[in-house]
Protein backbone atom coordinates (compact mmCIF):
# COMPACT_ATOMS: atom_id res chain seq x y z
CA UNK A 1 0.00 0.00 0.00
CA UNK A 2 2.87 2.34 0.82
CA UNK A 3 4.50 1.60 -2.55
CA UNK A 4 1.25 2.44 -4.33
CA UNK A 5 1.00 5.75 -2.47
CA UNK A 6 4.65 6.43 -3.30
CA UNK A 7 3.92 5.97 -7.00
CA UNK A 8 0.96 8.31 -6.81
CA UNK A 9 3.00 10.93 -4.99
CA UNK A 10 5.75 10.79 -7.59
CA UNK A 11 3.26 11.01 -10.40
CA UNK A 12 2.48 14.52 -9.25
CA UNK A 13 5.87 15.37 -7.76
CA UNK A 14 8.16 14.15 -10.54
CA UNK A 15 5.95 14.46 -13.61
CA UNK A 16 8.64 12.93 -15.80
CA UNK A 17 7.51 14.40 -19.06
CA UNK A 18 5.28 17.33 -18.17
CA UNK A 19 4.71 19.48 -21.24
CA UNK A 20 1.85 21.86 -21.80
CA UNK A 21 1.41 21.38 -25.55
CA UNK A 22 -2.02 22.37 -26.77
CA UNK A 23 -2.36 19.65 -29.36
CA UNK A 24 -2.40 15.87 -29.42
CA UNK A 25 -0.56 14.96 -26.19
CA UNK A 26 2.77 16.83 -26.34
CA UNK A 27 3.09 16.53 -30.11
CA UNK A 28 3.23 19.63 -32.30
CA UNK A 29 1.73 18.56 -35.67
CA UNK A 30 2.05 22.07 -37.16
CA UNK A 31 5.41 21.62 -38.86
CA UNK A 32 4.89 23.81 -41.93
CA UNK A 33 3.32 27.25 -42.27
CA UNK A 34 1.68 26.31 -45.57
CA UNK A 35 0.35 23.06 -44.07
CA UNK A 36 -1.05 24.44 -40.82
CA UNK A 37 -2.93 27.06 -42.83
CA UNK A 38 -4.87 23.99 -44.02
CA UNK A 39 -5.04 22.51 -40.48
CA UNK A 40 -2.24 20.08 -41.46
CA UNK A 41 -4.46 18.13 -43.88
CA UNK A 42 -1.39 17.80 -46.07
CA UNK A 43 -0.46 14.11 -46.45
CA UNK A 44 -1.89 13.81 -49.97
CA UNK A 45 -0.92 17.38 -50.95
CA UNK A 46 2.79 17.37 -50.03
CA UNK A 47 3.71 19.75 -52.84
CA UNK A 48 6.37 21.90 -51.17
CA UNK A 49 9.61 21.28 -49.28
CA UNK A 50 7.76 20.34 -46.08
CA UNK A 51 6.77 17.09 -47.81
CA UNK A 52 9.93 15.83 -46.07
CA UNK A 53 7.86 15.76 -42.87
CA UNK A 54 4.27 15.24 -44.06
CA UNK A 55 4.88 12.65 -46.81
CA UNK A 56 8.38 12.18 -48.29
CA UNK A 57 6.92 10.52 -51.39
CA UNK A 58 5.64 13.95 -52.43
CA UNK A 59 9.18 15.12 -53.15
CA UNK A 60 9.33 12.88 -56.23
CA UNK A 61 6.54 14.84 -57.98
CA UNK A 62 8.11 18.26 -57.49
CA UNK A 63 9.56 19.85 -60.63
CA UNK A 64 12.26 21.93 -58.95
CA UNK A 65 14.56 21.89 -55.94
CA UNK A 66 13.31 23.92 -52.98
CA UNK A 67 14.34 25.49 -49.71
CA UNK A 68 11.89 26.63 -47.05
CA UNK A 69 12.72 28.52 -43.86
CA UNK A 70 9.94 29.28 -41.43
CA UNK A 71 8.86 29.47 -37.82
CA UNK A 72 5.70 28.94 -35.81
CA UNK A 73 5.13 31.12 -32.76
CA UNK A 74 2.88 29.47 -30.19
CA UNK A 75 1.29 31.83 -27.69
CA UNK A 76 -0.47 30.14 -24.77
CA UNK A 77 -2.38 32.49 -22.43
CA UNK A 78 -2.53 31.49 -18.75
CA UNK A 79 -4.28 28.20 -18.05
CA UNK A 80 -6.97 28.85 -15.44
CA UNK A 81 -7.56 26.38 -12.60
CA UNK A 82 -10.37 26.19 -10.04
CA UNK A 83 -10.34 23.43 -7.43
CA UNK A 84 -13.48 21.32 -7.20
CA UNK A 85 -15.23 19.49 -4.37
CA UNK A 86 -13.18 16.31 -4.99
CA UNK A 87 -9.89 18.04 -4.04
CA UNK A 88 -9.17 17.17 -0.38
CA UNK A 89 -6.05 19.36 -0.14
CA UNK A 90 -7.20 22.76 -1.41
CA UNK A 91 -10.15 24.83 -0.16
CA UNK A 92 -13.18 24.79 -2.44
CA UNK A 93 -12.98 27.14 -5.42
CA UNK A 94 -9.25 27.86 -4.97
CA UNK A 95 -8.02 29.47 -8.17
CA UNK A 96 -4.62 29.50 -9.90
CA UNK A 97 -3.27 30.50 -13.28
CA UNK A 98 -0.13 29.28 -14.99
CA UNK A 99 2.29 31.76 -16.48
CA UNK A 100 1.65 32.62 -20.11
CA UNK A 101 3.98 30.85 -22.52
CA UNK A 102 5.45 31.84 -25.84
CA UNK A 103 7.49 29.33 -27.85
CA UNK A 104 9.04 29.66 -31.31
CA UNK A 105 9.42 26.45 -33.32
CA UNK A 106 11.87 26.78 -36.25
CA UNK A 107 11.23 24.79 -39.43
CA UNK A 108 13.79 24.28 -42.21
CA UNK A 109 13.33 22.03 -45.23
CA UNK A 110 15.32 21.39 -48.38
CA UNK A 111 14.58 19.18 -51.39
CA UNK A 112 16.93 18.39 -54.24
CA UNK A 113 15.77 16.98 -57.56
CA UNK A 114 18.46 14.74 -59.05
CA UNK A 115 18.69 15.66 -62.77
CA UNK A 116 17.84 13.06 -65.44
CA UNK A 117 16.57 10.55 -62.86
CA UNK A 118 13.48 9.63 -60.85
CA UNK A 119 15.29 10.14 -57.55
CA UNK A 120 14.93 13.08 -55.17
CA UNK A 121 16.55 13.93 -51.84
CA UNK A 122 15.20 15.89 -48.89
CA UNK A 123 16.29 17.13 -45.48
CA UNK A 124 14.14 18.51 -42.68
CA UNK A 125 15.02 20.10 -39.33
CA UNK A 126 12.11 20.85 -37.00
CA UNK A 127 10.71 20.53 -33.48
CA UNK A 128 7.74 18.12 -33.52
CA UNK A 129 7.48 17.69 -29.73
CA UNK A 130 7.90 20.04 -26.79
CA UNK A 131 6.78 23.21 -24.98
CA UNK A 132 6.55 23.95 -21.27
CA UNK A 133 4.36 24.80 -18.27
CA UNK A 134 5.00 27.02 -15.26
CA UNK A 135 2.86 27.15 -12.08
CA UNK A 136 5.54 28.80 -9.91
CA UNK A 137 4.10 30.73 -6.98
CA UNK A 138 0.56 29.38 -7.35
CA UNK A 139 -1.59 27.05 -5.26
CA UNK A 140 -0.42 24.17 -7.48
CA UNK A 141 3.31 24.80 -7.00
CA UNK A 142 3.72 21.73 -4.77
CA UNK A 143 2.50 19.59 -7.66
CA UNK A 144 4.36 21.26 -10.52
CA UNK A 145 6.38 24.46 -10.74
CA UNK A 146 8.48 24.69 -13.91
CA UNK A 147 8.61 21.93 -16.53
CA UNK A 148 10.22 22.15 -19.95
CA UNK A 149 11.17 19.89 -22.82
CA UNK A 150 13.02 21.25 -25.86
CA UNK A 151 14.02 19.03 -28.75
CA UNK A 152 15.07 19.05 -32.38
CA UNK A 153 14.47 16.45 -35.09
CA UNK A 154 16.75 15.91 -38.11
CA UNK A 155 15.13 13.99 -40.96
CA UNK A 156 17.04 13.09 -44.19
CA UNK A 157 14.83 11.43 -46.83
CA UNK A 158 15.09 9.80 -50.25
CA UNK A 159 12.18 9.59 -52.72
CA UNK A 160 11.70 7.61 -55.94
CA UNK A 161 9.06 8.12 -58.65
CA UNK A 162 8.04 4.58 -59.56
CA UNK A 163 5.55 5.56 -62.31
CA UNK A 164 4.04 8.79 -63.60
CA UNK A 165 1.40 8.52 -60.85
CA UNK A 166 3.04 6.65 -57.97
CA UNK A 167 6.02 7.38 -55.70
CA UNK A 168 7.67 6.23 -52.48
CA UNK A 169 9.83 8.02 -49.92
CA UNK A 170 11.86 6.77 -46.95
CA UNK A 171 13.87 8.56 -44.29
CA UNK A 172 15.64 8.52 -40.93
CA UNK A 173 14.73 10.50 -37.82
CA UNK A 174 17.33 11.60 -35.29
CA UNK A 175 15.81 13.32 -32.25
CA UNK A 176 17.98 15.26 -29.83
CA UNK A 177 16.36 16.33 -26.57
CA UNK A 178 18.31 19.42 -25.57
CA UNK A 179 16.64 20.24 -22.26
CA UNK A 180 14.39 18.37 -19.88
CA UNK A 181 13.58 20.43 -16.78
CA UNK A 182 11.20 18.94 -14.21
CA UNK A 183 10.88 21.06 -11.10
CA UNK A 184 8.59 21.63 -8.14
CA UNK A 185 9.03 22.84 -4.58
CA UNK A 186 10.75 19.58 -3.60
CA UNK A 187 12.61 18.30 -6.65
CA UNK A 188 14.75 19.92 -9.33
CA UNK A 189 15.67 17.72 -12.28
CA UNK A 190 17.48 18.42 -15.53
CA UNK A 191 18.61 16.14 -18.34
CA UNK A 192 19.18 15.55 -22.05
CA UNK A 193 19.13 12.61 -24.46
CA UNK A 194 18.49 11.37 -27.97
CA UNK A 195 17.00 8.57 -30.06
CA UNK A 196 16.58 7.22 -33.60
CA UNK A 197 13.60 6.33 -35.75
CA UNK A 198 12.47 6.18 -39.37
CA UNK A 199 9.64 7.07 -41.73
CA UNK A 200 8.15 5.96 -45.05
CA UNK A 201 5.52 7.46 -47.33
CA UNK A 202 3.52 6.53 -50.45
CA UNK A 203 1.70 8.88 -52.83
CA UNK A 204 -0.62 8.20 -55.77
CA UNK A 205 -1.32 11.33 -57.78
CA UNK A 206 -3.43 12.28 -60.80
CA UNK A 207 -4.75 15.57 -62.11
CA UNK A 208 -8.09 15.08 -60.35
CA UNK A 209 -7.11 13.57 -56.99
CA UNK A 210 -4.26 12.15 -54.93
CA UNK A 211 -4.01 9.59 -52.13
CA UNK A 212 -1.20 9.46 -49.61
CA UNK A 213 -0.06 7.57 -46.53
CA UNK A 214 2.93 8.08 -44.29
CA UNK A 215 4.25 6.23 -41.25
CA UNK A 216 6.76 7.24 -38.59
CA UNK A 217 8.22 4.74 -36.17
CA UNK A 218 8.34 5.29 -32.44
CA UNK A 219 11.53 6.81 -31.05
CA UNK A 220 12.88 5.62 -27.70
CA UNK A 221 14.73 8.47 -26.02
CA UNK A 222 17.18 7.80 -23.18
CA UNK A 223 17.63 10.77 -20.85
CA UNK A 224 20.65 11.31 -18.60
CA UNK A 225 20.70 14.08 -16.04
CA UNK A 226 20.78 15.19 -12.43
CA UNK A 227 18.24 15.34 -9.61
CA UNK A 228 18.24 17.26 -6.34
CA UNK A 229 15.75 17.15 -3.46
CA UNK A 230 15.26 19.89 -0.88
CA UNK A 231 14.55 17.04 1.56
CA UNK A 232 17.96 15.45 0.95
CA UNK A 233 19.88 13.96 -1.96
CA UNK A 234 21.78 15.17 -4.99
CA UNK A 235 22.49 12.56 -7.63
CA UNK A 236 22.61 11.62 -11.30
CA UNK A 237 19.47 10.19 -12.88
CA UNK A 238 18.56 8.07 -15.89
CA UNK A 239 15.20 7.51 -17.53
CA UNK A 240 13.64 6.93 -20.94
CA UNK A 241 10.41 7.66 -22.74
CA UNK A 242 8.87 6.80 -26.10
CA UNK A 243 7.78 9.26 -28.77
CA UNK A 244 4.79 7.59 -30.47
CA UNK A 245 4.64 6.00 -33.88
CA UNK A 246 2.19 7.69 -36.26
CA UNK A 247 0.14 6.84 -39.35
CA UNK A 248 -1.22 9.67 -41.52
CA UNK A 249 -3.70 8.86 -44.30
CA UNK A 250 -4.81 11.61 -46.69
CA UNK A 251 -6.85 12.32 -49.79
CA UNK A 252 -6.85 15.49 -51.89
CA UNK A 253 -9.28 16.46 -54.62
CA UNK A 254 -8.80 19.09 -57.32
CA UNK A 255 -12.27 19.85 -58.76
CA UNK A 256 -10.80 22.85 -60.64
CA UNK A 257 -7.31 24.06 -61.50
CA UNK A 258 -7.50 26.62 -58.69
CA UNK A 259 -9.18 24.64 -55.88
CA UNK A 260 -7.87 21.83 -53.65
CA UNK A 261 -9.85 20.06 -50.93
CA UNK A 262 -7.94 17.77 -48.58
CA UNK A 263 -8.83 15.33 -45.82
CA UNK A 264 -6.48 13.62 -43.35
CA UNK A 265 -6.99 10.96 -40.71
CA UNK A 266 -4.03 10.87 -38.31
CA UNK A 267 -3.47 7.97 -35.90
CA UNK A 268 -0.98 8.54 -33.07
CA UNK A 269 -0.01 5.56 -30.94
CA UNK A 270 0.15 7.19 -27.52
CA UNK A 271 -0.58 3.75 -26.08
CA UNK A 272 3.20 3.23 -26.10
CA UNK A 273 3.42 5.94 -23.43
CA UNK A 274 2.24 3.65 -20.66
CA UNK A 275 4.73 4.23 -17.89
CA UNK A 276 8.05 5.87 -17.08
CA UNK A 277 10.82 4.37 -14.96
CA UNK A 278 13.24 6.66 -13.10
CA UNK A 279 16.56 5.41 -11.76
CA UNK A 280 18.88 7.32 -9.43
CA UNK A 281 22.58 6.59 -8.89
CA UNK A 282 22.20 7.22 -5.14
CA UNK A 283 19.18 7.51 -2.84
CA UNK A 284 17.04 10.63 -3.00
CA UNK A 285 14.53 11.71 -0.34
CA UNK A 286 10.86 12.21 -1.19
CA UNK A 287 7.59 12.34 0.77
CA UNK A 288 5.49 9.21 1.16
CA UNK A 289 2.30 10.91 2.21
CA UNK A 290 0.33 14.14 2.27
CA UNK A 291 1.52 16.43 3.80
CA UNK A 292 5.25 15.86 3.28
CA UNK A 293 5.95 13.66 6.31
CA UNK A 294 6.95 10.88 6.65
CA UNK A 295 9.90 10.76 4.28
CA UNK A 296 11.62 7.93 2.48
CA UNK A 297 14.73 7.41 0.36
CA UNK A 298 14.41 5.75 -3.05
CA UNK A 299 16.68 4.62 -5.88
CA UNK A 300 14.02 4.02 -8.52
CA UNK A 301 10.32 4.38 -9.20
CA UNK A 302 7.81 3.58 -11.94
CA UNK A 303 5.31 6.31 -12.81
CA UNK A 304 2.13 5.14 -14.52
CA UNK A 305 0.77 7.13 -17.49
CA UNK A 306 -1.55 4.71 -19.33
CA UNK A 307 -2.28 6.96 -22.30
CA UNK A 308 -4.28 5.69 -25.28
CA UNK A 309 -4.01 6.00 -29.06
CA UNK A 310 -5.90 8.82 -30.78
CA UNK A 311 -7.46 9.45 -34.20
CA UNK A 312 -7.55 13.07 -35.40
CA UNK A 313 -9.61 14.11 -38.47
CA UNK A 314 -8.42 17.16 -40.42
CA UNK A 315 -9.89 19.02 -43.38
CA UNK A 316 -8.24 21.72 -45.46
CA UNK A 317 -8.85 23.94 -48.47
CA UNK A 318 -6.60 25.97 -50.74
CA UNK A 319 -7.84 28.38 -53.40
CA UNK A 320 -5.61 30.03 -55.97
CA UNK A 321 -7.30 33.43 -56.00
CA UNK A 322 -5.06 34.80 -58.77
CA UNK A 323 -1.61 34.21 -60.19
CA UNK A 324 0.14 35.43 -57.04
CA UNK A 325 -2.20 34.82 -54.08
CA UNK A 326 -3.42 31.56 -52.53
CA UNK A 327 -5.96 31.42 -49.68
CA UNK A 328 -6.01 28.47 -47.24
CA UNK A 329 -8.51 27.37 -44.61
CA UNK A 330 -8.69 24.38 -42.28
CA UNK A 331 -10.25 22.66 -39.27
CA UNK A 332 -9.06 19.74 -37.17
CA UNK A 333 -10.17 17.92 -34.05
CA UNK A 334 -7.44 16.69 -31.70
CA UNK A 335 -8.65 14.22 -29.07
CA UNK A 336 -6.64 14.00 -25.88
CA UNK A 337 -4.68 10.78 -25.22
CA UNK A 338 -4.32 11.48 -21.50
CA UNK A 339 -5.79 9.11 -18.94
CA UNK A 340 -8.08 11.23 -16.74
CA UNK A 341 -6.53 9.77 -13.58
CA UNK A 342 -3.15 11.20 -14.58
CA UNK A 343 -4.25 14.58 -15.85
CA UNK A 344 -3.37 17.64 -13.85
CA UNK A 345 -1.37 20.87 -13.87
CA UNK A 346 1.67 19.31 -15.53
CA UNK A 347 -0.39 18.42 -18.63
CA UNK A 348 -3.89 19.96 -18.43
CA UNK A 349 -4.84 18.83 -21.94
CA UNK A 350 -8.27 17.80 -23.17
CA UNK A 351 -9.96 17.44 -26.58
CA UNK A 352 -9.27 20.42 -28.84
CA UNK A 353 -10.81 22.16 -31.84
CA UNK A 354 -8.37 23.90 -34.19
CA UNK A 355 -9.36 26.57 -36.74
CA UNK A 356 -6.80 27.90 -39.22
CA UNK A 357 -6.37 30.37 -42.05
CA UNK A 358 -3.35 30.96 -44.26
CA UNK A 359 -2.14 32.98 -47.20
CA UNK A 360 0.55 32.34 -49.81
CA UNK A 361 2.09 35.08 -51.97
CA UNK A 362 4.30 34.53 -55.02
CA UNK A 363 6.88 37.30 -54.83
CA UNK A 364 8.74 36.20 -57.95
CA UNK A 365 9.27 33.08 -60.03
CA UNK A 366 11.69 31.74 -57.41
CA UNK A 367 10.49 33.29 -54.14
CA UNK A 368 7.19 32.90 -52.26
CA UNK A 369 5.95 33.77 -48.78
CA UNK A 370 3.53 31.94 -46.48
CA UNK A 371 1.72 33.24 -43.40
CA UNK A 372 -0.85 31.44 -41.24
CA UNK A 373 -2.84 31.66 -38.02
CA UNK A 374 -4.48 28.92 -35.94
CA UNK A 375 -6.78 29.25 -32.95
CA UNK A 376 -7.06 26.31 -30.56
CA UNK A 377 -10.06 25.99 -28.26
CA UNK A 378 -9.81 23.29 -25.63
CA UNK A 379 -12.77 21.53 -24.10
CA UNK A 380 -12.67 22.23 -20.36
CA UNK A 381 -10.90 19.54 -18.35
CA UNK A 382 -12.43 18.50 -15.01
CA UNK A 383 -10.14 16.23 -13.00
CA UNK A 384 -11.72 14.16 -10.22
CA UNK A 385 -9.06 11.60 -9.35
CA UNK A 386 -9.66 9.28 -6.36
CA UNK A 387 -8.43 10.51 -3.00
CA UNK A 388 -4.63 10.26 -2.85
CA UNK A 389 -1.72 12.12 -4.35
CA UNK A 390 -3.44 12.31 -7.75
CA UNK A 391 -6.17 14.42 -6.15
CA UNK A 392 -3.68 17.25 -5.52
CA UNK A 393 -4.60 18.60 -8.96
CA UNK A 394 -8.34 17.94 -8.85
CA UNK A 395 -10.24 20.81 -10.38
CA UNK A 396 -11.37 22.45 -13.59
CA UNK A 397 -8.81 23.58 -16.17
CA UNK A 398 -9.59 25.89 -19.09
CA UNK A 399 -7.10 26.72 -21.82
CA UNK A 400 -6.67 28.08 -25.31
CA UNK A 401 -3.79 28.86 -27.66
CA UNK A 402 -2.85 30.96 -30.67
CA UNK A 403 -0.40 29.87 -33.35
CA UNK A 404 1.22 32.29 -35.80
CA UNK A 405 3.54 31.31 -38.62
CA UNK A 406 5.62 32.80 -41.41
CA UNK A 407 7.93 31.19 -43.98
CA UNK A 408 9.98 32.17 -47.01
CA UNK A 409 10.43 29.66 -49.83
CA UNK A 410 12.92 29.52 -52.67
CA UNK A 411 12.85 27.18 -55.67
CA UNK A 412 15.65 26.64 -58.18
Amino acid sequence: MENEMLKRILLCVLCLFPVQAFCNGFQMPDQSVRAFGMADAFTAVADDASAVWYNPAGIAFQQSSRISLGAADIYIPPVDFTSNASNPFLPAATTASSKRQNAVLPQWYMTRIIPASDWSFGLGINSPFGLETDWTGTALANVSTFSRVRMININPTLAYKITDHFSIGVGLDYTYVKDVDLNNTILTQHGHGDGWGGNVGLLYKTGLFSLGISYRTQIAVRVNGTAASTLGGNTTAVTSFKLPDMVNIGAAFHPTDTLTLSLDIDWTNWGKYDQVALNYASPITIPTGIPALPLTKVRSIVVQKQWHATIAPKIGLSWQMNHDVQLRLGYSFDPSPVNDLYAGPDLPVNDQHNFSVGLGYQVSKQVSLDVAYMYTRQVGLNQTAPVGADALGNGHYSARAHLFGAAVNYQF
